[in-house]
């Protein structure tokens, strides 16, 4: 029910475009990129309950199974049989295969009681995008407690650059923010992000290839904190040093209690990448770095 087949259409064009618009399925074929992103409905019923059992917890409520994107790296001028050498795929089940529900892990976060690399210069350059597309895996909204979505986002550029953004984005009312992020970036022309690769003493040592890099980071933030940061933004003044963080002041001085939301736009906060600029520090950020042949 939960497997995945690649068909690979051969082209002699360096760049095709298919679309099939009876499963909503986009296939692009760039240089030695395969690039295909997939959305199809959300589970039944007796869908989830199977994934259930698989999982061994309740799936998110929108649970998009079957969307997937997947990316191929084939090198043609490989002299070998098998010169499908790398591939990224990201679905649904395989990221909610990580969730680690045993003792010590994060997966019994209680709601609150109502109650109670430096990003190389190539990223700014302006080039025809000739490929975009993006997609929801998976959301949930916590059963009115906040929201959970996981989503992907890809661009890939004329000159053979592509960027891929893969985010987690989790919102626990009165509770704290959460933002996981994989970036992929692949670079065709190696020597553009030499000062970022280790161990190339010499071209001959470059991967002909080209360099794709995987950042993740990971940001989180009480609800409270947040809420206070998007008041100020909104009313245009700055913090305090001198006042409690947990308190914003208006223009006459007076003390405003940092959750009171009546005067802003609540859906703000479903906004990840503005939620994002708020979190200034990752708690968590690392880099790898693939060179492919």
């Amino acid at each position: 029910m939960f497997s995945f087949k690649v068909v690979k259409k051969p082209s002699n064009e360096q760049n095709s475009l298919e679309i099939d618009p009876s499963t909503s399925t986009k296939s692009f074929h760039h240089a030695n990129w395969f690039i295909k992103s997939v959305h199809c409905p959300i589970l039944n019923a007796q869908e989830s309950e199977s994934l259930a059992e698989i999982l061994d917890f309740s799936p998110p409520e929108m649970l998009f199974c079957n969307n997937y994107l997947l990316l191929t790296y084939r090198n043609t001028h490989l002299q070998s049989s098998n010169n499908n050498i790398f591939e990224i795929r990201l679905c649904p089940v395989d990221a909610l295969k990580l969730v680690k529900t045993g003792p010590g892990s994060e997966a019994h976060i209680k709601v609150k009681n109502s109650s109670s690399w430096s990003r190389s210069s190539r990223l700014t350059i302006q080039e025809p995008i000739l490929f975009f597309d993006s997609g929801i895996l998976f959301e949930d909204d916590l059963g009115d407690n906040g929201t959970s979505i996981l989503s992907y986002k890809i661009r890939q550029m004329q000159s053979g650059i592509f960027f891929i953004l893969l985010r987690f984005f989790l919102r626990v009312d009165d509770v704290f923010f959460r933002i996981y992020d994989t970036r992929y970036y692949f670079e065709p022309n190696s020597s553009v992000i030499d000062s970022a690769v280790d161990g190339f003493p010499d071209k001959t040592d470059r991967p002909s290839g080209g360099v794709l890099i995987r950042e993740v980071t990971r940001k989180d933030a009480e609800y409270s904190h947040i809420i206070q940061m998007i008041k100020i933004d909104k009313s245009g003044q700055k913090p305090s040093p001198q006042k409690s963080s947990n308190s914003s002041y208006n223009s006459s001085g007076n003390s405003v209690d940092p959750l009171d939301t009546d005067d802003f736009d609540l859906s703000i906060v479903n906004n990840s990448d503005y939620i994002s600029s708020l979190i200034q520090t990752p708690s968590y950020k690392s880099n790898h770095i693939f060179r492919l042949p």
